[in-house]
């Protein structure tokens, strides 16, 4: 399986609509990433890159968000074949955040008619959605760095005063094994073997997170887990998969780590793909195993929630 590699880190998507954060009371971290802004009619071409570079800088001063750096947002883009710019939509909203980990998106339009310039930015959540506008309007001959900074000033401040809105209620892993639960109503799972061997960046880990939390959403749905390396033993569905962690960065007494998941399950009577995917996930904590097992762990959950229904239909 090919890896999609994150080497700059943000916090904190977290898999099952939730914010995993480290122990204590403190703020939790946003993770956000500047999109570039599309100009319309716009004379100085060098007005949005100074419009976003402006924006990264302030929002890069405030403690509750982490932002993706933009060369490695154009990276992930790129490698996706995404060439974005602009207002960005729902749909394309879900995907980047999927990509990339942020949990909010800011894209923007900057707009020249006769002598005004409008700025534009979209404030959105990823993962629920729900956004957020700012737009000014500007004598185009008066447009220059102190409006520039009082706009990405005023960005700043609605992403950072409206970060918790854009995100989703947290949920537990035991409302998500609950709601399974509800929307399995009637149906079985089958017998299934398991393996997903992690690496934390350069090093095993032992005892797999992932395959740990998909195993226990199974196990409690009344599913049969078997041995995968016992021959004697005839599963079902196997499902096998590959898993990573890296550190992403430390901020103040945190350290942030990335997780990816990619699993393949598939009947071993005829080799029939039942279901493939892929999913990520980030986690904050004091200690950096720590926070890459969260990440992990978290991935597991997510990917075990949208596999499972699938196998159980496919019985």
């Amino acid at each position: 399986m090919r890896y999609l590699k994150y080497v700059t880190l943000f916090c904190l998507l977290c898999a099952h609509s939730g914010v995993i954060a480290a122990e204590g009371d403190r703020p939790v971290p946003v993770s956000v990433a500047v999109l570039n802004f599309q100009q319309v009619g716009v004379q100085d071409k060098a007005l949005s890159e100074a419009a976003m570079s402006t924006i990264e800088a302030e929002l890069s001063g405030l403690d509750n968000l982490l932002l993706l750096e933009r060369q490695q947002l154009d990276a992930i883009l790129d490698e996706q074949a995404m060439n974005i710019s602009g207002i960005v939509n729902a749909e394309q909203s879900v995907k980047i955040g999927m990509l990339t980990g942020s949990q909010v998106l800011v894209s923007g339009k900057l707009i020249e008619m006769g002598d005004d310039t409008m700025m534009m930015v979209k404030i959105m959540g990823t993962e629920t959605g729900r956004v957020f506008v700012v737009k000014h309007s500007y004598t185009t001959s008066e447009l220059g760095l102190p409006q520039l900074d009082a706009f990405a000033t005023e960005v700043a401040a609605t992403v950072n005063e409206k970060r918790m809105d854009l995100l989703p209620t947290s949920s537990s892993t035991a409302s998500m094994t609950q709601a399974l639960k509800q929307a399995m109503a009637g149906k079985s799972l089958p017998s299934m073997a398991i393996e997903i061997p992690e690496f934390h960046i350069s090093r095993p880990i032992p005892d797999p997170a992932a395959e740990t939390a998909v195993a226990s959403i199974w196990r409690d749905l009344g599913g049969e887990i078997l041995a995968y390396d016992d021959e004697n033993l005839k599963p079902d569905v196997i499902i096998l998969g590959e898993a990573f962690s890296e550190f992403g960065m430390r901020k103040g007494d945190l350290v942030s780590c990335m997780a990816r998941v990619e699993v393949k399950a598939y009947a071993p009577d005829s080799g029939r793909i039942l279901y493939q995917g892929a999913v990520h996930s980030v986690a904050v904590d004091l200690g950096e195993n720590i926070a890459a097992k969260k990440a992990l762990t978290d991935a597991g959950y997510q990917i075990a929630a949208e596999m499972i229904p699938v196998l159980a239909q496919a019985k």
